[in-house]
């Protein structure tokens, strides 16, 4: 590791850069958006609860092992809650099959079968439990216990959603870009319409998305990227839209004073251990792209790519002969829901490298996860340590 790195990444970090964080200026707007949130999911699990009270007619706590018996209500919790943990086993382990195909399926199949094996258990236990049959016999009663549980579920969703829209209100933001100075931090580039693509969450199937949509405050894909391309130590920082409500939650936003922003922009990339650029047409993210070839040497610069192969190569040949470094071919895979469909890296002599964000896993593919994969070569080389997964296996290659 370069030794000037080695004491900025020991002595330069968040820690040093909180204090000097401020509040959105708008945070007040996020408190009538969470007293929503807090109330609907508060209601939510009150009635979700309340409902499965009803359904199972509970009565009161356990007292010995057979209370847990065939046709125990208490063998049906512990059953959902065996459950539960079979299909933590199978989305924490999905993450293996970035370093570790094998374990990946060890981890997957075996909480599939523990799922069906509980789920089985569940079946059976809920077929003779005779307060469940009678509670559901009874039309009324029936309707408005599954009315008050579907209830529940869709307040828990309104909830989330209002969390997650509150978030933007209270991200912080830095007061001035002087307040980098001497700090360790790289620069997130992009044309201020990449925002909204990547304000929503990764896109996945309806049905999977309606079900973590219950239980999950979703990050927005900003988030997930900015958190595979950046440090543990060190900020990702991003020029703020001016004149925005409030920041869009990913990368840390500065707000550049006056309308001479180039000199600005110029003096956060020449203070960057690497920058992050966005590919796009404006002509502002043009100017940035050849001014970090410019200024940067070509391991600090990871380019995100935002396209389909066909704007790509229109992009790709209209900046041809402007840019330092030649951008390589369309290889990008059309295998991970997301906006972002690949990275682009370089090498010594300003050699390009397009690096897809492909899947890693059969199952279930994390935006995270598959960014992070992807850089890995690339912020080693800046001398970075492994993150997340990558620590139990930083030398994988895939």
């Amino acid at each position: 590791m370069d030794p000037l790195l080695e004491v900025e990444l020991a002595t330069n970090s968040w820690d040093a850069l909180r204090p000097k964080l401020a509040p959105n200026p708008q945070q007040s707007e996020a408190w009538p958006i969470m007293a929503v949130g807090m109330g609907a999911t508060t209601a939510g699990v009150a009635l979700t609860i309340g409902s499965l009270i009803l359904l199972l007619g509970i009565t009161g706590l356990p007292t010995s092992p057979a209370a847990f018996g065939n046709e125990s209500t208490w063998r049906l919790l512990l059953g959902i809650v065996c459950l539960y943990t079979s299909w933590s086993v199978i989305s924490n382990g999905n993450n293996f099959f970035v370093v570790h195909r094998p374990m990946g399926y060890i981890c997957c199949l075996g909480g599939a079968v523990a799922l069906v094996v509980v789920a089985r258990d569940l079946v059976i236990t809920a077929a003779h439990l005779e307060v469940t049959a009678v509670v559901l016999q009874d039309p009324s009663t029936a309707a408005m216990v599954l009315g008050s549980f579907l209830a529940g579920l869709l307040l828990l969703r309104v909830g989330n959603v209002r969390f997650a829209g509150a978030r933007r209100y209270l991200a912080q933001v830095v007061p001035d870009p002087s307040d980098l100075r001497g700090l360790g931090y790289s620069v997130y580039l992009r044309t201020f319409a990449l925002d909204d693509r990547l304000a929503g969450a990764q896109s996945f199937t309806r049905s999977k998305r309606a079900l973590r949509s219950l239980f999950v405050v979703e990050y927005p894909e900003e988030m997930l990227v900015a958190d595979a391309l950046s440090s543990d130590d060190a900020p990702l920082i991003g020029v703020g839209f001016p004149g925005e409500p409030a920041p869009h939650v990913g990368a840390l936003r500065v707000y550049l004073p006056g309308t001479d922003w180039q000199p600005q922009v110029r003096e956060l990339i020449q203070g960057a251990r690497h920058v992050v650029l966005a590919l796009g047409w404006g002509e502002g993210t043009l100017w940035e792209l050849r001014e970090a070839m410019r200024l940067l040497k070509p391991e600090q610069l990871i380019l995100v790519v935002p396209m389909e192969e066909p704007e790509y190569e229109r992009f790709r040949e209209k900046t041809a002969r402007s840019l330092r470094a030649e951008l390589p071919p369309w290889a990008g895979r059309r295998e991970v829901r997301s906006v972002v469909r690949g990275l682009i890296t370089f090498s010594e002599g300003w050699k390009a490298t397009f690096v897809p964000v492909r899947a890693y896993s059969p199952f279930h593919n994390s935006l995270r996860i598959a960014v992070l994969h992807a850089a890995w070569p690339a912020l080693r080389r800046l001398g970075y340590p492994p993150r997340g997964v990558l620590r139990w296996a930083p030398d994988t290659t895939r």
